[in-house]
């Protein structure tokens, strides 16, 4: 419980300017900025870094192999007998590891761990890096049901960040940092290496004790007049 509160002061902390920013909507970006500078204030080492690995992990991920493989494998009789019930965004994405053969997924999880590897080796001077959780804010259901393939697309810019860190096996904390101009909420990621859960909640605790982002809740009436 004592690290917990040790606070950042002297921890090295990097701002991973690699593919977490691509297609960031603009308030995301500036929220998860600002979230940077108080962390600079409260006496951490704060600048920005490259992580190519973040972009080998994109690479490594097309159409999302290795988790659609997995997730029909284990879903595999409600998506053969009672797909129409499914959510059909969810249900698109599993379905597709029905046709992933064997040897992709096995050269993936190959790839994969040499991936791994060179994210701790890019992660060596620093304690933690910053990204936005999903570089985009959440579309409404009617925006969906407008144009599902747009949709879709933005599905997979929500999904990205998160299946960075899950591919290159780190250690991740979301918390809250901003809103954007229509009141949604926007997410700051805390990555670190694996196994350093210590770190990230740390880090975590110091943002939310000198924040109240955590405490506070959307404006919604745009949606109850909608």
């Amino acid at each position: 419980m004592g690290r917990l509160r040790d606070g950042v002061a002297g921890l090295r902390i990097g701002i991973a300017e690699t593919v977490f920013w691509n297609d960031a909507h603009a308030d995301v970006a500036a929220a998860v900025r600002s979230a940077a500078e108080v962390f600079h204030r409260l006496g951490a080492h704060v600048e920005s870094m490259e992580l190519p690995a973040a972009a080998d992990a994109v690479a490594l991920n097309p159409r999302g192999l290795v988790i659609a493989a997995e997730a029909y494998t284990v879903n595999r009789r409600f998506i053969d007998h009672h797909y129409d019930e499914l959510d059909p965004i969810v249900a698109a994405r599993m379905i597709k590891g029905r046709d992933i053969t064997a040897a992709d997924y096995l050269q993936a999880t190959l790839d994969w761990k040499r991936a791994r590897r060179e994210a701790i080796r890019q992660l060596e001077d620093v304690d933690a890096v910053l990204c936005p959780t999903t570089p985009i804010p959440a579309c409404t259901l009617a925006e969906a049901d407008d144009n599902m393939e747009v949709y879709s697309h933005k599905n997979l810019l929500y999904l990205r960040n998160t299946a960075i860190g899950n591919i290159l096996n780190l250690c991740g904390l979301s918390v809250p940092c901003g809103f954007t101009g229509d009141g949604l909420p926007v997410g700051l990621m805390i990555y670190a290496r694996p196994f350093q859960e210590d770190k990230v909640l740390r880090i975590g605790h110091a943002y939310q004790e000198a924040t109240e982002w955590h405490v506070q809740r959307p404006a919604m009436e745009w949606a109850s007049n909608g």
